[in-house]
């Protein structure tokens, strides 16, 4: 049986610490994503650029078009995001929804 060895940090000219490296492999199933999330997601991107292939005088049909989008993307992510466990501290994605919405 052969020890274990750990490499060595030096701290300046006098101090030197032990480190201890770990390397974890995680696997995600990517299925339930694809279907929940970026096909629909895709899906709705593309009905989006329906509105650029519509009259321009057809002012109704493009901001239905459009609302319809931003409400199914918006349902959608929080659909995602309750779906999530609950944590206490702040997440990144509000802090990225703020600043989009400004």
């Amino acid at each position: 049986m052969s020890k274990a060895s750990f490499p060595s940090i030096g701290v300046g000219s006098f101090d030197t610490f032990t480190c201890l490296a770990v390397d974890l492999k995680l696997h995600r199933s990517v299925g339930f994503y694809m279907i929940q999330i970026y096909i629909p997601s895709a899906l709705i991107v593309v009905l989006s650029w329906v509105s650029f292939c519509l009259d321009v005088g057809a002012v109704p049909a493009r901001i239905s078009l459009g609302i319809l989008t931003v409400l199914t993307m918006t349902n959608m992510k929080t659909i995602a995001v309750s779906s999530l466990p609950k944590v206490r501290s702040s997440r990144v994605d509000g802090i990225c929804t703020i600043e989009i919405s400004k």
